[in-house]
């Protein structure tokens, strides 16, 4: 078993045995601040989902933040928009890992869900909602405007989708779409496609 302790720059990587707790490991690992994580062989993929990190010196609100044991960090998506130190989430899991082992991941603000492989991710599968969908360069502007905008903006609108599973035989994900009252509404509008 392997927890990574977020401690920002106290954060470290703890191994366990399996059953018996007995401690494997134990080693100083700077984790960034983020809402989930996958690992792939020696390669951490964190969903750092906005918050302020710090790679290669860089101030950075990337959305995927990879480091390796070896000290390698690596930025996917990358972005610096204002956050005043506010971030928020609408998933609390980005990604998942299918049955063959892939490790997809959901970012927020992008119709595409991607696949993570090494140190790169390639477009998996896209949803298009065509006139229902928001205008996903919000991410683009600051905390305080994006929450402003789903908050009161996006009434009638299907925005940030999150894909569930990725099977060969089943694919599921979930989207958030706020009626004209500005709640949650069961007649959810149809998706043009999804490529």
């Amino acid at each position: 078993m392997e927890i990574i302790d977020f401690v920002d720059k106290k954060s470290r990587i703890i191994k366990y045995a399996n059953i018996s707790f007995e401690l494997l490991d134990d080693h100083k690992f700077i984790a960034p601040r983020a809402n989930s994580w996958k690992r792939e062989n020696d390669i951490y993929y964190f969903a750092a989902q906005q918050n302020d990190n710090i790679v290669n010196g860089e101030k950075t609100n990337g959305d995927i933040v990879i480091l390796t044991k070896d000290g390698i960090e690596k930025v996917l998506f990358h972005k610096n928009i204002t956050t005043n130190g506010s971030t928020f989430s609408y998933n609390t899991e980005s990604f998942i890992q299918n049955n063959a082992g892939d490790i997809i991941v959901t970012l927020m603000y992008n119709n595409t869900f991607f696949k993570l492989s090494e140190m790169n991710a390639e477009p998996l599968l896209t949803v298009d909602f065509g006139k229902y969908g928001i205008d996903n360069s919000l991410g683009q502007k600051n905390t305080n405007e994006q929450k402003e905008y789903l908050e009161q903006g996006a009434t009638g609108l299907a925005f940030l989708p999150v894909l569930n599973i990725y099977e060969p035989t089943l694919i599921a994900f979930t989207y958030n779409f706020k009626d004209k009252s500005g709640n949650n509404d069961e007649s959810l509008p149809p998706f043009k496609s999804i490529q």
